[in-house]
């Protein structure tokens, strides 16, 4: 697969990447159709990290903010899986998951940690359990071909790594969470799609 780059986590709370927290504005704090609010797994300052991987990855004068359904007690895994089916799009389509592209960045608090990145040579054969960012599309990713002419990914989130609820925010402590990016962004809520898989 080649070089991807490692999201290393660490306590940055002013990292390019950080993790957790909650909107200061609650205008702008995400509910799925349960009238549940999202949780916030991570915050993104694109041009940053495209500076530290040196390309142009992601859309350099935004920043990309990701929210997912959780629950410490209440089954959730489906209303935030895919796996190329159409009724499962659908569904995060609705909002079990939102992914927020701004101009600005958003004011948070309680973040939590936060991550740099570090390049890291993937064998092709590889299945990655770990987070990173890349524009190839990972072993172990399924069901996605049908999103790739309208959309690039561009991160795997390894649910463990996450220093947010206790490493099951994404239902399971081994589960990956995928974040793809419209290739030519439209200003609209489905500019980027966030959906998890496991075994």
């Amino acid at each position: 697969m080649g070089i991807v780059y490692r999201l290393v986590v660490n306590d940055d709370v002013s990292a390019a990447i950080t993790f957790g927290g909650m909107p200061t504005a609650t205008a702008v704090q995400p509910v799925n159709p349960a009238g549940d609010a999202l949780s916030l797994l991570v915050a993104i300052d694109c041009f940053q990290v495209n500076q530290a991987i040196g390309q142009t990855l992601l859309p350099s004068d935004k920043y990309i903010t990701v929210f997912s359904s959780y629950s410490p007690t209440d089954y959730f895994l489906d209303e935030v899986t895919f796996f190329g089916g159409a009724e499962e799009l659908a569904n995060i389509r609705l909002g079990y998951t939102q992914v927020l592209i701004t101009d600005r960045k958003l004011m948070l608090d309680g973040v939590v940690g936060g991550a740099k990145l570090q390049p890291y040579e993937l064998d092709t054969g590889a299945f990655p359990a770990f987070s990173f960012f890349s524009n190839t599309v990972p072993n172990g990713l399924v069901g996605c071909e049908s999103l790739l002419d309208e959309y690039l990914f561009v991160c795997q989130l390894y649910s463990a790594d996450l220093p947010i609820c206790d490493g099951e925010a994404l239902g399971l402590r081994d589960a990956n969470g995928y974040l793809f990016i419209r290739r030519q962004c439209r200003g609209d809520q489905h500019d980027g799609l966030f959906f998890v898989q496991c075994a």
